[in-house]
């Protein structure tokens, strides 16, 4: 299996009102279906910034959600059986 190497972005910090800003490349907008007002979450880790978009439940498909929910129910006590492992 063939590695995917990390795409690189360069992008000056700029002012915007009281605060500082990083713009987001286009490109990874549009592959990344980014819109206006769509929440992230950043994670600081090792001094690095780790954005990750926050998957609401009316994101998801409900044929998915009622799937995980009724896998979630029939494997509920081993699950929590090895949760308390």
């Amino acid at each position: 299996m063939e590695t995917k190497k990390p795409k690189r972005y360069f992008r000056k910090i700029v002012k915007n009102g009281s605060s500082l800003a990083l713009n987001l490349p286009k490109e990874w907008i549009e592959e990344n279906q980014v819109q206006l007002g769509d929440l992230y979450e950043i994670i600081e880790e090792d001094h690095r910034l780790i954005i990750q978009k926050v998957i609401k439940d009316e994101d998801l498909d409900p044929v998915f959600l009622k799937a995980m929910e009724n896998s979630y129910k029939r494997f509920e006590e081993d699950l929590k059986e090895l949760r308390d492992r």
